[in-house]
């Protein structure tokens, strides 16, 4: 039995030594103020109790005011209804005119009351006035609450997606074609020119129109040009003329650009088109084949893109590998492609250089005055920002100098350093512009090359 009390008290002390730790360690996690809050309120603590004690009694006799007046009024609410009951009961009010009691109040305040025009106009006013603004701010408050609501909820609440069913074939720019001259072309050259290039192949002149053409040589004298070629002779043939070059006239081309889509019943039959390659391919290739009409001009209305609809069809139904395609039940969406400017269309018009601009350099631990030099290409969204920036070109160095930071030696010069001094001179070029109201814009900055004094 004492070796079960040794065991015991050896797991107590142990679980006292263990709390006595645990304790110690949060108080010494513990901040500073909440211990110096808790001993300020152990302080304060009494005193408060003593507070609350005294002003029991203050709190007693307010609730008992407050109770006695409430049964005061119930009390003389109780006498008005009593009395207005024993006088519904009595006689006098039997034998009155009901109407006349109704009335009488009404006459009372009628004989009372006098009017004032300013005031009764005034009061019509603030009546309608407030009733007004009150209209606008409780509408002007729905509206800031549905817009909250909006904001808070999810970007797919409320959202109706519409079905994917247009397939988006690509840009085209397509030429002007008539298929009737095309096809009189080809029989054109092939029936006139079949014959005389049969009569140069076998090296027959052409002939007289009066009939009186050469005959072929007799077989004798073929045998004598045989002889005399063994015998050395020079053989030679019927003279012919010599072909002239004429060079075909320059025609320049009109070229549509139109961009068309295939628009679908549903999205299953969309995405068996879309995913067929090669029936998009063979649309495509009829599609620059086929071109346009030759009456077609821009900018295309409603007539001109239906003409187009229906060239696409007339010839497409002809061809087999597309049979596939007009199986299914689909529109054209065709649109006019708009022709934008490059960005660099005339960009050279729109740049100015500014040379030996001075920036300074932070070197902590020197007494000279270290500076950078940057020689740099801004370029303006018009040809009238050239010549401001040109006519500011002082004030526009003075701005840099005062309004940039001094440069940071380590800063390393890879893509990512230059794109932040591109864009940090970029920016503050368009502050200057926009403090002095110049209307121009900067659009990019190029350096030539940073060089350290």
């Amino acid at each position: 039995m004492k070796f079960l009390e040794k065991i015991e008290d050896a797991i107590n002390a142990f679980l006292e030594k263990m709390g006595s730790g645990l304790w110690h360690k949060f108080s010494a996690l513990t901040p500073q103020f909440f211990l110096d809050f808790k001993e300020s309120a152990k302080e304060k603590l009494p005193v408060v109790k003593e507070k609350i004690k005294s002003l029991g009694p203050k709190f007693k006799i307010i609730l008992l005011k407050i109770l006695g007046t409430i049964q005061h009024y119930i009390h003389l609410v109780k006498g008005v209804l009593h009395g207005f009951i024993l006088y519904l009961k009595s006689d006098d009010f039997k034998k009155s005119n009901k109407k006349d009691l109704l009335l009488k109040p009404v006459k009372n305040l009628k004989s009372q009351f006098k009017i004032n025009p300013v005031k009764t106009s005034l009061a019509i006013s603030a009546v309608f006035t407030l009733l007004f603004g009150t209209k606008i701010i409780t509408k002007e408050m729905q509206n800031v609450a549905q817009g909250l609501k909006a904001l808070r909820a999810p970007a797919s609440n409320n959202m109706v997606i519409e079905e994917d069913v247009i397939v988006d074939l690509n840009s085209f720019n397509l030429k002007k074609v008539s298929h009737g001259t095309q096809s009189g072309t080809h029989a054109e050259g092939a029936g006139g020119h079949g014959a005389p290039a049969a009569a140069a192949a076998h090296g027959a002149p052409p002939a007289e129109a009066g009939g009186g053409g050469h005959a072929a040589p007799p077989p004798a004298a073929a045998h004598g040009n045989a002889n005399s070629a063994e015998m050395g002779a020079v053989v030679t043939g019927p003279e012919l003329e010599a072909e002239k070059f004429e060079p075909q006239p320059f025609n320049e081309v009109e070229l549509i650009p139109l961009s068309i889509r295939l628009k679908f019943e549903n999205s299953r039959i969309k995405n068996s088109v879309a995913t067929d390659s090669e029936l998009l391919h063979e649309i495509n290739h009829a599609i620059e084949h086929i071109g346009v009409p030759e009456d077609i001009s821009l900018p295309l209305d409603t007539s001109d893109k239906e003409a187009i609809v229906k060239n696409f069809e007339q010839q497409m139904r002809k061809e087999v590998k597309l049979k596939k395609l007009f199986q299914q039940h689909f529109s054209w969406e065709i649109d006019q492609e708009e022709i934008k400017k490059p960005k660099y269309h005339l960009a050279s018009l729109r740049q100015y250089k500014f040379e030996n601009v001075s920036l300074q350099l932070l070197l902590e631990d020197t007494k000279r005055n270290k500076q950078v030099y940057i020689e740099f290409v801004t370029q303006t969204k018009n040809r009238e920002g050239v010549q401001i920036l040109k006519h500011h070109d002082v004030e526009v160095k003075d701005y840099l100098m005062m309004n940039v930071e001094p440069v940071v030696p380590g800063l390393p010069l890879d893509d990512e350093g230059k794109r932040i001094i591109r864009d940090k001179i970029k920016f503050e070029i368009n502050n200057y512009l926009k403090h002095h109201h110049l209307e121009t814009e900067v659009e990019d900055v190029f350096i030539d090359y940073i060089l350290a004094s």
